[in-house]
């Protein structure tokens, strides 16, 4: 599986978190439809982006051979540059 196979299942998930039942063809849309700020039209808690994290690391375990630290450098940049608004 590819890096860009493995983001798309991750962006389902975060869509699927905040109740967007949305494909990646969907989500491509939607980004395209919003505009260049697509992530900042929802939000979530403090804990539902941990527990999407901890989601994303278990997903991120089981599809590439990264380490720990390779894992959490990688759910970091992705929740910097495609994650929700926190409500916080």
């Amino acid at each position: 599986m590819n890096i860009e196979q493995i983001t798309n299942e991750c962006l389902v998930e975060m869509f699927r978190r905040v109740g967007l039942e949305y494909s990646i063809e969907q989500i491509n849309e939607y980004a395209k439809d919003t505009g260049a700020e697509w992530f900042q039209s929802k939000t979530w808690s403090t804990e539902e982006e941990d527990a999407f994290r901890d989601w994303m690391d278990a997903h991120l375990r089981t599809k590439t051979r990264w380490t720990a630290r390779q894992r959490s450098r990688e759910i970091g940049m992705f929740l910097f540059m495609c994650g929700w608004k926190s409500e916080n």
